[in-house]
């Protein structure tokens, strides 16, 4: 992360750096989904400013968004799990959100 979070300041245009650096937070947080769900959701919440600009900046980069709705997906199972059932139905509703344009493109 720390390697992604560098190349990122000193290329900010760079597309790949800051995809690496929102699939390394993604995936960081996938690792504590059964045991710690606030690392999980702490990683999640931090990946998806990331994804959620590619997706603005790159809307026809499907992959963007398949890895956004997984995003969502995570966090909503954090809530689910904890009995955050509005929670957890919120955050499923955005994982649709992002990923209907690839299902549905206009």
């Amino acid at each position: 992360i720390k390697l992604y979070e560098e190349l990122l300041v000193e290329q900010p245009s760079v597309p790949d750096h800051r995809y690496g650096l929102a699939v390394a937070m993604m995936n960081l947080g996938a690792l504590h989904l059964d045991r710690e769900p606030n690392q999980a959701s702490k990683w999640a919440r931090a990946a998806l400013p990331h994804l959620e600009r590619l997706i603005k900046d790159f809307p026809s980069v499907v992959h963007y968004r398949l890895v956004a709705g997984g995003t969502c997906c995570n966090l909503a199972r954090t809530f689910r799990d904890n009995g955050k059932f509005d929670d957890a139905l919120a955050w499923y509703a955005k994982a649709i959100d992002s990923l209907t344009p690839i299902a549905d493109p206009k």
